[in-house]
């Protein structure tokens, strides 16, 4: 019984508390409107849309991001050779991304897939695994260029597309390579 009202006192103050705080008003309250009329909501239309002339502003249209119908990274992008086991650029593979990116930079609507392969020495996994090296560096000196890294997607393809399928130096030296495809 003792704990019952120790419950309720502290709410009763509480209640006590909250009407010394708003009061209570005398009196009737009034739900007549200024004019008589009962409350409206009115809802302004949009105002109407500017009016033109009919001629259209040539200096606000963006140019078109148009290519050269035969342009193809395939074509006019080099191939870049790398020495055996090793994923890092050489200076004349250099000097061809140099070219290679002015030429990514000037045809904007292209996406250029960068695809990394190597010989046929050593295992599938590691091959794989060196051509993604070969993609990545390749990738990332293309963008220290300035090529915007959202146009460049890379692929391995390890040993599983030779150029020279013959089995000695002069043949695994081609097919140690970074190649330019159009992404699809």
């Amino acid at each position: 019984m003792r704990k019952r009202q120790l419950f309720w006192v502290p709410m009763v103050m509480l209640l006590v508390a909250v009407l010394a705080v708003t009061g209570c008003r005398r009196g009737t309250v009034s739900t007549k409107f200024p004019g008589g009329d009962e409350p409206r909501v009115v809802v302004e239309p949009p105002p109407p849309p500017p009016r033109t002339t009919g001629r259209i502003d040539t200096a606000t249209i963006p140019e078109p991001d148009v290519r050269p119908l035969d342009w193809s990274p395939e074509t006019d992008l080099e191939t870049v050779y790398f020495e055996f086991d090793k994923s890092s650029i050489t200076e004349e593979s250099r000097a061809i991304l140099e070219q290679n990116a002015e030429i990514i930079k000037e045809n904007p609507g292209v996406i250029v897939q960068i695809e990394g392969h190597c010989d046929e020495r050593g295992t599938n996994e590691y091959n794989i695994a060196l051509g993604q090296r070969r993609a990545s560096a390749t990738r990332d000196y293309l963008i220290e260029l300035g090529v915007n890294a959202g146009r460049l997607a890379t692929i391995s393809y390890g040993e599983e597309r030779p150029i020279d399928a013959a089995h000695n130096d002069e043949a695994w030296a081609k097919n140690r390579r970074a190649q330019f495809r159009e992404a699809e």
